[in-house]
């Protein structure tokens, strides 16, 4: 039987998309886990602080600080010290996460366009503008 429960469908897809991209960031050395791509990519966008990263992931500071340390230690972030608040850090992309950043942002190009060519530019087009709707979910139940 063909399922057509349309959540499921897009969790199905998603899952597909997310295991080619780990598998091309896996083989070219910048693989995340789900946690550290948000923090690299507010990090990338914005001067962000820890304690800013742990309200907006709605996790504690010590969770944010702990996967920091890890993107820290591959030298993709750096911590310095906040000129507004002492005891505050700002997370910071340093030059190799921009060179990581750039490599993840191939692997994505890679795939849409890999996506583009299956499925077509109408429907690759119109899949897109559908996905990017405001979805009102607020009257359900």
């Amino acid at each position: 039987m063909t399922e057509r429960i349309i959540s499921h469908l897009i969790q199905q897809q998603h899952q597909l998309i997310d295991a080619k991209m780990s598998q091309l960031a896996r083989a070219r050395g910048c693989e995340m886990t789900p946690a550290q791509q948000t923090i690299f990519r507010l990090a990338s966008q914005q001067i962000v602080t820890l304690s800013e990263l742990a309200q907006h992931l709605a996790i504690s500071r010590q969770a944010v600080q702990k996967t920091v340390a890890v993107l820290v230690d591959k030298k993709w972030l750096k911590l310095v010290p906040n000129p507004g608040n002492r005891a505050a850090k700002i997370v910071i992309i340093t030059e190799q996460g921009q060179i990581v950043r750039q490599q993840q942002q191939q692997v994505v190009r890679e795939v849409e366009l890999h996506l583009y060519q299956q499925l077509g530019e109408e429907k690759a087009k119109l899949l897109q503008q559908l996905l990017n709707e405001e979805w009102q979910l607020d009257n359900v139940g």
